[in-house]
């Protein structure tokens, strides 16, 4: 007998080429599982839920290794004793809908959050950042209202939307599926007459598809006498088509006639025009692509000797109409501008709303040097040297506040959507490109060291420091690294996530650009993992240089991950108005039976002799828990299996497992429902080459 062994499962998770070439150490799945430091398979920990928060509260931030969330009223009663809350000082009059970030600066915490009525405001220690409404109005324009307003609506799964300097353009994703769109202003009268405009041009209207209905036309056989060459259909013309190649005789009785004078038609097949008939009665059917013109014409039936009928005209044509995709054009103006007024597109009866303010008030934190970081659009602002509040005085340019305007520092004037650091200097990330600086206590030597081209990442708070060389990213190709080379301090980029780039671009596809665009990451502090959330999955990156180990696997925790952060030794994660920590407030809690199942799948091994047939004749594994086994033989059909059984032991020692399976590729799949930790370490397939 010969063995096919595979001993680890290092590799993870490797989709860069089709499932039938496998290789021994990589997987098709692994799902509810991590790769161990020695390259085993284990159960992932379990996501706990910890914490049930009160209505009134959002987001959840950490300080002092303590779990914060945010809100506008006084502390809600119910809120957990492990749990701070920061009220935030408000002074306008709407509720807030959404925290963007929050970070710690000093000890206390700089918010940022959204409105109902569009407005976005920064607070420190809970009190609002009044300068930011300075910078906001002193920059925005109708071009940002109107990026900031397709922002949103990209959310929708129903439409896509895009701006054109102070335009919005809403499309709708299906052909033929139209939807709703009006447009609103508010004028805030912070400035007379100031007027705001958001007009409305419907490019293409709605049109929705209209199959094509052949039209249809009946001749009844009503009498006639059978003598061959006197009574007889001569012709049936339809226009300038004569439909019978010959007469045809009267034969036998009226319906035998129309059977015959059918089968005529649809023989002779003139112009694609055919027939059917029941009893006496015999039924044209159009050809395809006259639709209703042909509706209201008669057959000019000419008949002789002593045969008759009856007749209708054609009737019940319908011309086929192509589906058309909906585009609405809202322009965004004003009479004169007001950073106060409010513009509103509302797309099926969802309203987005934006002031010319929050279209340039940052939405993402990030702290290095002793100050603020905040990108909006292509700049990206800093607060005065230790001083929070202050963004807006510039009398002394080495500690006051100021902007760094990247479209001047390289080709591009793309948007800023993420800052990481790396090696000592910081990144700029754009869905386009990298631009890394040397950020400085002192403004005035703040330089940019490199561009990195044609690569950039896709989530606002997903870049994330690895050790002091790597920043791990999502970007439109997949997972990748920002590296630095080796003696030099200049970054270059690299596909960590190559191995399952078209496995995570996929997925991304699936939940959509506004989706993947909020996920977000963390390191497990505990086990050096890298910990990605988009939406209702978490795809985690297992690297452990020693032992060769560096591979994917993802996570199902049965929820949307909303927020996701490092808090002290723990990752919790925020899905509504739960709290969730990764392996419970111990740090080691798995999941009970049957909650969070282990999925894994190997591609196709052929033990490095695809041509040959081979006899599998046994199967032994090594792990904990009980797994159910299946073999896959045959690649062009993953749904046909052989089932192994259920294992729950090594099983070295002892006789392998059999099952009857003759192929030449076989792949292996397995599943463990056990509680606790569960772990697989290897296993192997026995066969016996053979002509069958």
């Amino acid at each position: 007998m010969t063995y096919l062994s595979v001993s680890d499962f290092k590799h993870g998770i490797d989709r860069r080429r089709p499932q039938v070439n496998g290789a021994p150490g990589a997987l098709w799945t692994a799902r509810n599982c991590v790769l161990s430091r020695g390259g085993d398979i284990e159960a992932c920990k379990k996501f706990v839920a910890e914490y049930a928060l009160p209505a009134g509260t959002y987001g959840l931030a950490g300080v002092n290794a303590r779990p914060v969330v945010f809100g506008t009223a006084a502390a809600p009663g119910g809120l957990p004793a492990d749990i701070s809350y920061k009220q935030l000082t408000y002074t306008g009059g709407s509720t807030i809908v959404k925290l963007h970030d929050a970070k710690p600066f000093a000890g206390k915490m700089y918010a940022i959050a959204e409105f109902a009525d569009g407005d976005v405001r920064h607070f420190y220690d809970g009190v609002e950042v009044a300068e930011w409404r300075t910078v906001a109005d002193a920059s925005w324009t109708y071009d940002t209202v109107a990026k900031l307003l397709a922002e949103k609506i990209n959310a929708r799964s129903d439409v896509s939307a895009k701006s054109v300097d102070n335009r919005v353009l809403v499309e709708a994703v299906t052909e033929g599926t139209g939807f709703t769109c009006t447009t609103g202003t508010t004028d805030d009268a912070n400035v007379a007459g100031s007027l705001p405009t958001a007009t409305k041009t419907t490019l293409q209207a709605n049109v929705a598809a209209v199959a094509e209905v052949r039209a249809t036309s009946t001749i009844t056989i009503t009498g006639g006498t059978v003598s061959a060459g006197v009574n007889y259909v001569s012709q049936i013309a339809v226009g300038i088509n004569n439909l019978l190649a010959t007469p045809i005789n009267f034969v036998l009785d009226n319906s035998a006639t129309a059977n015959a004078v059918a089968l005529a038609i649809t023989s002779a097949a003139v112009a694609g025009y055919s027939a059917t008939a029941v009893g006496p009665i015999i039924t044209i059917l159009a050809p395809p692509g006259l639709g209703a013109t042909i509706n209201g014409t008669a057959p000019v039936v000419t008949l002789a000797g002593n045969v008759t009928k009856s007749q209708t005209s054609f009737a019940g044509g319908v011309t086929a109409v192509a589906a058309a995709t909906q585009l609405e054009q809202i322009a965004i103006s004003a009479t004169a501008a007001d950073a106060l007024d409010t513009w509103t597109i509302t797309v099926a009866g969802t309203a987005y709303k934006v002031t010319g303010r929050s279209s340039m008030t940052g939405t993402l934190i990030h702290v290095v040097a002793r100050r603020l970081w905040i990108p909006v659009g292509p700049y990206v602002r800093y607060c005065k040297l230790s001083a929070p509040t202050v963004w807006s005085t510039t009398a002394a340019p080495a500690t006051d506040p100021g902007f760094i305007d990247t479209s001047t520092d390289s080709e591009g004037n793309d948007d800023i959507i993420a800052i990481a650091e790396h090696n000592g200097n910081t990144g700029f990330f754009s869905q386009a490109s990298i631009r890394v600086y040397s950020l400085d206590t002192d403004a005035t030597l703040i330089a940019i060291v490199q561009t990195l081209p044609s690569v950039g990442c896709v989530a606002r708070k997903a870049p994330l420091q690895y050790g002091n060389s790597d920043v791990y990213f999502p970007s439109p190709s997949g997972l990748k690294s920002m590296r630095s080379r080796l003696g030099y301090n200049f970054a270059y980029t690299l596909d960590v996530g190559d191995a399952i780039g078209s496995y995570l671009t996929d997925f991304m596809a699936e939940v959509g650009e506004s989706v993947t665009r909020a996920a977000v990451a963390v390191i497990d502090p505990v086990e050096s993992r890298y910990m990605l959330a988009i939406k209702n999955r978490v795809f985690v990156f297992s690297d452990y240089v020693g032992a060769s180990v560096s591979g994917w696997t993802d996570i199902a925790p049965g929820f949307d991950i909303d927020d996701f952060v490092q808090i002290g030794l723990r990752v919790m994660a925020r899905s509504g108005n739960t709290i969730y920590v990764y392996g419970g407030l111990s740090g080691t809690e798995y999941p009970a039976e049957d909650e969070l199942p282990i999925e894994v799948e190997t591609g196709f091994l052929d033990a490095n002799d695809p041509a040959s047939k081979k006899a599998d004749e046994g199967f032994g594994m090594a792990g904990e828990g009980d797994w159910a086994v299946e073999i896959l033989p045959d690649p062009n059909n993953t749904d046909k299996t052989v089932d192994v059984g259920t294992i729950a032991k090594i099983m070295y020692p002892d006789a392998a497992a059999r099952f009857p399976s003759v192929t030449s590729h076989a792949a292996v799949r397995l599943t463990c429902s056990s509680g606790g930790r569960a772990k697989l370490s290897s296993f192997f397939l026995g066969f016996n080459r053979t002509s069958a």
